[in-house]
């Protein structure tokens, strides 16, 4: 019950932040904020108090649910918030008289229901042993697993990386803090991921829908929703070259889908796919960027509203929110940042001169308001860290043609994209044209040092240019009535079919083969939570798959292979590593260095090379705890 009342309260809280946001919303499109902004002021308090207290328990998050509660309550004693409320609730009534807002809305229902399955096969227990939907799934969320587990079990105040003990926690663990809170009332780990992650996802989906409403009606919402969702680029081709090969048998074709449609590297087809499709590759999971989505969706409907209307309100509160986003999705940031920069350009282009200084007092307006909110937690944030930009032209397109490159990953909609820059006007166009000048950087600057990791910036410049497409496209199947909208179907499908078949893979319980804990893992790992101290540290082999990190919350020299993407070098830990499983002359000063309690010893350790000296612990430590062919040390135990 606590659970669900840290989220409810979490949820009004955001309410009333959404309320006083200078936006044209109605109410219900506001409560879809509120999941994301409630989530922000959760983790603002969750962080405060575990950083007083050490800790993360039942009655801090009870605090902090009565703080939210209050949040929620006290704004509405005076009558300009109720005077807010009261507007926004007859904007809903009078938008509810139209068919085309319930068609709106049960786009957005369908998406959530579309999300509980997603995020139900992220991760499911068959034959007692934990799997994973896909091999992005099983690499990513053992990241996330960690921080989760570290925060609910691990005391982890000041958040350090679990599986990296000491090192200061350089990633956005804004949600997986979140999830702490709601494992740390006794929902399952894998439970208070999997929830976190479906309520700010629906928060993206209803945050979507509200843009694309406001800037362009009823139907660009339409349109839009399933095209961002959804989009891919000329992999239809190979669907249909591959559904021909097996005879058009479409049950044995959909029942195994052959390969991914929007990613591949491999020889064959069309080749070089590396712009995944955005639910795929990035909504299910990347959990930062499912926090990060509904809040730049935010901030863009407040910087649109402010363009439109020429008010400062709009762009002080958009300041504000991007001065949250380091903790939330360092890349949304990242990306908000190059946007801003080139739609304040055109937007002071496309003004004549005596309205120009004002609109650039709003703009400096809200990048001092973003920086000066953002900057310190970016220093605390990144501290430590050694990640520098790089130079990678053409990003990931090989030897090929940079043309046909993109071509291929985008499509048609990279088509109908450019001829909106020529048939679109006034803010929407102001959009799609900065959102092409994030284009271009993202194919010539390289943000961290996985080249792959320009998707996060990619996946933002779609967003952006879905909104000119949608509304391109809504207004050809006005223009052209019934001819129009089967045109705009058939465009759609050409977009949207190569992604639609990647998320229909990711449900498929034939591709969810990796597993990533068994049931004696999941066993040891409740007896390690059980008997061992909240902040103890292990030494086991750098196993993402480790049940002491990602279950337990326990600290560990090194688990997971993700550091490198960080700008952190693992090399010495690596060495320090295979020395301590020698034992020797060295062993207590490394033990002392990183203040190890318990060393395992299982297969994965007795795999590493030079092999472990097993007989020297047997000889020297007390064990532990021995479950098959695993064996735990306690190093505080020495033998006489």
């Amino acid at each position: 019950m606590l659970s669900v009342f840290f989220v409810l309260t979490a949820v009004w809280a955001g309410l009333a932040v959404s309320m006083i946001l200078p936006l044209s919303w109605n109410l219900l499109e506001r409560g879809y904020a509120a999941l994301a902004l409630g989530t922000v002021a959760a983790v603002w308090l969750l962080l405060v108090s575990g950083l007083s207290v050490g800790h993360l328990s039942n009655l801090v998050v009870f605090v902090c649910s009565m703080l939210l509660a209050a949040g929620g309550t006290i704004p509405w004693l005076f009558p300009c918030y109720r005077t807010i409320v009261r507007r926004s609730a007859r904007v809903l009534r009078t938008d509810s008289r139209r068919l085309s807002f319930w068609i709106v809305q049960f786009v957005v229902v369908l998406a959530a229901i579309a999300l509980v399955a997603l995020f139900s096969s992220v991760l499911f227990t068959h034959d007692g042993g934990i799997r994973a939907a896909t091999g992005g799934v099983s690499s990513d969320w053992n990241l996330h697993l960690q921080q989760v587990s570290g925060f609910a079990y691990g005391h982890n105040f000041p958040p350090e990386f679990t599986g990296l003990v000491g090192q200061h926690l350089s990633y956005p663990f804004g949600i997986n803090l979140f999830a702490g809170g709601l494992a740390v009332t006794g929902v399952s780990v894998v439970g208070a991921a999997k929830v976190s992650s479906w309520l700010l996802a629906v928060a993206g989906v209803g945050c979507l829908a509200a843009l694309l409403r406001q800037l362009g009606g009823a139907r660009t919402a339409i349109i839009g929703l399933p095209l961002f969702y959804l989009l891919g680029g000329l992999g239809f081709i190979d669907a249909i070259t591959d559904l021909l090969r097996q005879g058009f048998h479409l049950e044995s074709f959909f029942g195994h889908l052959p390969r991914l449609y929007t990613y591949t590297a491999e020889p064959g087809g069309l080749g070089n796919l590396q712009l995944a499709n955005v639910t795929f590759a990035a909504i299910q999971p990347q959990r930062a960027f499912v926090f990060g989505l509904p809040m730049v969706i935010i901030v863009i409907a407040l910087l649109a509203t402010g363009l439109r209307s020429h008010r400062r309100g709009p762009f002080l509160a958009a300041g504000g929110i991007v001065g949250v986003l380091p903790i939330v999705h360092t890349h949304s940031l990242i990306f908000l940042g190059l946007l801003s920069v080139g739609w304040a350009a055109v937007s002071l282009y496309e003004n004549k001169p005596p309205m120009r200084w004002a609109l650039l007092r709003n703009w400096v307006l809200f990048g001092a308001t973003g920086m000066v909110l953002a900057i310190p937690q970016l220093v605390w944030l990144i501290a430590d860290t050694h990640t520098a930009l790089g130079w990678l032209p053409g990003w990931l397109h090989g030897h090929e043609s940079i043309w046909w490159f993109w071509l291929k990953n985008y499509g048609l909609f990279l088509v109908v994209a450019l001829l909106g820059v020529w048939f679109l006007r006034g803010v929407v166009r102001q959009l799609l044209v900065s959102s092409i000048g994030v284009f271009l950087v993202a194919n010539l600057v390289l943000f961290q040092p996985s080249p792959w990791d320009n998707t996060k910036i990619l996946y933002y410049v779609s967003l952006g240019l879905v909104v000119g497409v949608a509304v391109w496209l809504a207004r050809v199947s006005r223009f052209w009535g019934g001819k129009g909208a089967v045109l705009v179907v058939i465009m759609l499908g050409c977009m949207t079919v190569a992604g639609a078949l990647d998320v229909f893979a990711t449900v498929q319980l034939q591709r969810q083969t990796d597993v990533l804990f068994s049931q004696s893992q999941q066993e040891i790992a409740r007896d390690v939570r059980a008997h061992t101290d909240p902040r103890s540290v292990f030494l086991t082999a750098d196993n993402p798959n480790s049940e002491y990190t990602s279950l337990a919350g326990r600290r560990a020299v090194l688990s997971g292979g993700w550091y490198q993407t960080y700008g952190i070098n693992t090399d010495a830990r690596q060495r320090d590593i295979t020395s301590l499983y020698q034992g020797g002359s060295n062993f207590e000063t490394l033990r002392a260095k990183y203040q190890i309690r318990y060393l395992v010893i299982g297969p994965a350790e007795r795999g590493l090379s030079p092999s472990v000296h097993e007989r020297y612990f047997d000889e020297h430590f007390s064990l532990w705890r021995e479950t098959g062919a695993t064996k735990v040390y306690d190093l505080q135990a020495v033998l006489r």
